[in-house]
């Protein structure tokens, strides 16, 4: 049957492309059941050209839509990198420093404590203490010998 409805698949094409003009004694201008099954086979042609431009405009559909997503995510990514790129200072360059005090001499050659220069010039703060070599140094009543 399948091998049947391609044959009068090919036969219809060629019939409706003008190729094939058959005469009026041929079979299939007088009997019925050949057209029959020369519209049940175009019927099934528009059929599976209907399902498959469907199907396909189902699936670009879909495509544009997770296309869509991934730009509103990385939209919002370039967002978020911009704001941390505007939230960043660093310092760069080569920093004089006096190796005795240790302080900063800064752009207009005034010399800084080590603390003021960073805070003025990044976004550091901070929290001091005693290193274990200092305090034994400025504080040995507090340090035990053991």
């Amino acid at each position: 049957m399948i091998l049947l409805m391609i044959f009068y698949s090919l036969i219809a094409f060629k019939f409706c492309s003008g190729e094939y003009q058959p005469s009026l004694s041929n079979d299939l201008v007088r009997n019925y059941a050949h057209w029959f099954v020369y519209l049940a086979c175009m019927g099934f042609f528009l059929a599976i050209m209907y399902v498959t431009i469907y199907s396909y405009q189902k699936m670009v559909k879909i495509m544009i839509e997770k296309i869509n997503l991934q730009y509103e995510e990385l939209k919002q990514k370039n967002e978020e990198l911009r704001n941390a790129s505007e939230n960043i200072k660093v310092l760069k360059g080569l920093l004089p420093i006096c190796s005795s005090c240790k302080k900063i001499r800064d752009d207009k050659g005034y010399w800084n404590q080590i603390e003021e220069y960073i805070d003025k010039n990044s976004e550091a703060s901070f929290s001091h203490g005693i290193c274990p070599d200092c305090l034994k140094k400025l504080y040995p009543e507090f340090v035990s010998d053991d």
